[in-house]
Parts: C-alpha cells; sequence; structure tokens
C-alpha cells in the first residue's frame, strides 16, 4: 500500500448489519488496543438496520493489522465491517460550507433529485445529510461545502429552483437552530386562520359584494392598504357586537398551528401575531393559547355598534414592520434572529428586515420575495425548517 509523503492517514470505518446491543462497543474497544485518534462518528438506524462510519487517523504501518482484526471482529458479532485508507491533504484550500434544507408531504424522490442536481450545478459537495419527519411531513437536511461562496448568488439560484418546481427550500450558511432565543411573528387571516376576518364582517353586514369588489382594487394595486381597509370598514358600519363575538368564536385554526405555536413556546421562544385584521375579533381565540404579543387594527365601536371607523394607528405594511421592531426590542431579541410567517403583501415589509421569512401558501409577490415556502397548510413544516422539538 503505497502512501504519499505528507498529510494524515486515515481510515473510514463502514459498520452494517441488524442493530443489536454491543456492536458499537465491540467495534471502540477493538480500536482501543491500536494508536488511533477518532476523528469522527455517524450513525443512523433504518427500520431493524444500523449504519455506522467510524474516521480514524492512524500510522500507516498499523492500517493491515487494523483491517485484520476488524475482518475477524466482523465475524464475531455478525456485521459487516469494511475500511477503506486513505492519505489526507494537509494543503487544503479554504471552503465554506452552507445548509440546504427541503420539507414536503410525502417526500417524492424527483422532487429530492431536483434539490441535488440543484446543489451539484452550483458547485457544492454534499458532505453530509440527515432526514426529521413529523407525521406526513419530511425535511431534509444537507450539509455542502464550496470551495467558493457568492452567497447572494446562489441564494437566487436555489430561489428560482424553488419557484420554479414548487419546491419547499431553505438556504443560508447556517440552520435556524442555532440555540438563540428567538421571535416567532405570525400574520393571522389566511396565516394562523383560515379565514379572512373582514370578509366574515362583510357577510354579517349584507355587504360582501361592496368589500369584495374594494378588495380586488386593493390587490390589483390600484388602492392601498390603507385606504382599501378605510373603505371596507366604512361599510360595516352599523353591525352589533353581538355579529362579532359569533365570527370571533367561529374561528378556526390552519392545520399544525396550534402544534407548531405550543412547540416554540415550551422551547422558549417568544411568539407575536401581527394583523392587518382587527383585535376585537382574534383577541380571544389567541389569548387561549398564550401568545406573547398581538398586534393588530382596532374597531371603533359606540352604543354597541361598529361606527365604521378605526381607534388608533393603522396596522399597514410599515405598521407591522414596526410591531416587530418593538416587540423584538422589548424581548432583547436581535432582529437577525426573528422569524416572520405570512401570506399577504402587507407582510413584505416586516418580512424585509427579518432574519428568516416563510411565505405560507402566499400570493405569488410574497413567495417571490420570501426567503422560503411553505406551499401546504400544515404549518409543522416550520418546525421542521427551523428545528424546534
Amino acid at each position: 500500500m503505497a502512501t504519499p509523503n505528507k498529510g494524515d492517514f486515515t481510515g473510514l470505518i463502514l459498520v452494517s448489519g441488524v442493530d443489536k446491543p454491543g456492536i458499537t462497543s465491540s467495534v471502540i474497544n477493538k480500536l482501543a488496543e491500536f494508536s488511533v485518534e477518532i476523528l469522527d462518528i455517524k450513525q443512523i438506524v433504518v427500520g431493524q438496520r444500523l449504519l455506522q462510519t467510524i474516521l480514524i487517523k492512524l500510522l500507516p504501518d498499523h492500517a493491515l493489522a487494523v483491517e485484520t482484526d476488524l475482518e475477524l471482529l466482523a465475524k464475531e458479532i455478525s456485521a459487516d465491517i469494511a475500511i477503506d485508507f486513505s492519505q489526507e491533504n494537509t494543503n487544503k484550500t479554504e471552503s465554506y460550507k452552507a445548509f440546504f434544507m427541503l420539507v414536503e408531504q410525502n417526500l417524492d424522490p424527483k422532487k429530492l433529485a431536483m434539490l441535488t442536481e440543484c446543489i451539484q450545478e452550483i458547485g457544492a459537495n454534499i458532505l453530509n445529510m440527515q432526514i426529521d419527519k413529523i407525521a406526513e411531513l419530511t425535511g431534509i437536511t444537507f450539509q455542502a461545502e464550496f470551495t467558493n461562496l457568492d452567497f447572494d448568488k446562489v441564494q437566487q439560484q436555489v430561489k428560482k429552483v424553488a419557484l420554479s418546481n414548487q419546491l419547499d427550500i431553505y438556504f443560508d450558511t447556517e440552520l435556524l437552530n442555532n440555540g438563540d432565543r428567538k421571535l416567532f411573528v405570525f400574520d393571522m387571516d389566511s396565516t394562523l386562520i383560515g379565514e379572512e376576518v373582514i370578509d366574515q364582517l362583510a357577510e354579517k353586514a349584507g355587504v360582501a359584494t361592496k368589500v369584495k369588489a374594494i378588495t380586488e382594487k386593493a390587490m390589483a394595486g390600484e388602492l392601498d392598504f390603507t385606504q382599501s381597509l378605510k373603505e371596507r370598514v366604512n361599510l360595516l358600519s352599523g353591525l352589533p357586537v353581538p355579529a362579532i363575538q359569533q365570527i370571533s368564536a367561529s374561528l378556526t385554526f390552519n392545520p399544525g398551528v396550534l402544534e407548531t405555536l405550543s412547540a416554540i413556546k415550551k422551547a422558549g421562544h417568544k411568539v407575536a401575531v401581527v394583523s392587518g385584521g382587527f383585535l376585537d375579533v382574534i383577541k380571544a381565540p389567541l389569548d387561549k393559547i398564550s401568545i406573547d404579543y398581538i398586534f393588530a387594527n382596532k374597531l371603533e365601536i359606540k352604543d354597541g355598534l361598529l361606527t365604521g371607523q378605526l381607534e388608533g394607528e393603522i396596522m399597514n405594511s410599515a405598521g407591522k414592520a414596526h410591531s416587530l421592531r418593538l416587540a423584538a426590542e422589548k424581548e432583547k431579541i436581535s432582529l437577525s434572529n426573528t422569524v416572520v410567517v405570512g401570506d399577504g403583501a402587507n407582510d413584505l415589509e416586516m418580512m424585509a428586515i427579518a432574519g428568516h421569512s416563510f411565505a405560507y401558501n402566499a400570493k405569488e409577490i410574497v413567495r417571490t420575495q420570501a426567503h422560503s415556502t411553505i406551499s401546504h397548510p400544515d404549518m409543522r413544516a416550520l418546525l421542521l425548517f427551523t428545528g424546534v422539538k
């Protein structure tokens, strides 16, 4: 076995077989008989099958003895053990690492292939991968190595692949589960809940068609959010308070939302809801699930009826971004450690200043500008993306 003169001489040991107690202990005890250094160990169990890799540094003169003893051990423990030796170059060029994460419902190999091909085309080498599951959701994370990393360019390439193939991909130089305390900020209507509250109120007030027409103008860019909101609220004039209470009681959280919020809180993070909807409608259901901050518009009420006006500042795009900053400052959490989830154009300003943003079943303009997308109803995809257990 000829080897170059410089660099570390290493052996990569591959252990596979039916999983049972004592395999790891047997292999490590055998290695302990030699003058070796363990550099890395990784292990997975799939079904009842064990796959373990151990990277060691050793003297070249010991290679044959180590290989022979491992072959004998394999027979004793009824496992397959193979070892591959190589001379590591000590003059490696500087490298950069980044993470790619794909979350899918019932992971399709074709979609996974799209991501791995993207990584290959970018010129990165996959170092390792990890799979996590929640119900029918599967998240797979790749750590990749670059000899050169133009972050903005790679980010654009990944986003293009994600949008053109309807893939939900996270890309960054570090994962969101970095141990830092975070502030999670959610839009309300069509994000945490399935309904659009303004539409529900309009139905009760008998002005659904008029409100819908104004909403369509706003979506087409003919009206800004503030103007369209004022016009729609004005149409609600005279609606009695009991109707608001009925709508509040009927709101339904989207799939996985309650589990997601509970896990985030249990992990020690903070949660804010920043809504262009109405505090009068959303506060009661949110109070039941222990939200840390609620920012929303306030309907003016006199003599038990809506006046058609709003109280205080309007929660438009700028108001949402301001609310994010305010909650982050109160919690002493940097904006880089904030995560925003929303679906509408009025969420874009707070998404732009957040550490990471997710477009949840969102309008196309939001999907394009958010860092990542969640394209199916189960909000627990956010737990996979952020590593919250």
